[in-house]
């Protein structure tokens, strides 16, 4: 992945690309922009600058669900540092 990643020189690239598992995570590098702060569950976290364009580049009109039969699910990992992954037990019910 650094190999990849270390193509091409980030300050001259125009496009960026978010790890994601999906092609749409290629934008424009100014969406993100100066680090800006946003909540997250009650947290004060950096986010993009340019948060509009961002969530319609990655998911269209990203105000309306999409159809039911166009939904998934993400490949999202869980990180917990305090316990091993031995220890984790998936209690999340998906419909």
């Amino acid at each position: 992945m650094h190999k990849i990643q270390t193509l091409c020189d980030y300050d001259k690239a125009q496009l960026i690309a978010e790890f994601d598992d999906d092609e749409r995570g290629v934008m424009r590098k100014g969406v993100f922009g100066n680090p800006t702060p946003v909540m997250f569950e009650g947290h004060e976290v950096l986010g993009v600058e340019k948060v509009k364009e961002y969530l319609s580049t990655l998911f269209g009109n990203y105000m309306e669900l999409p159809p039911e039969n166009k939904r998934r699910i993400h490949n999202f990992d869980y990180v917990d540092f305090d316990h091993s992954y031995h220890d984790y037990h998936d209690t999340r019910v998906f419909k």
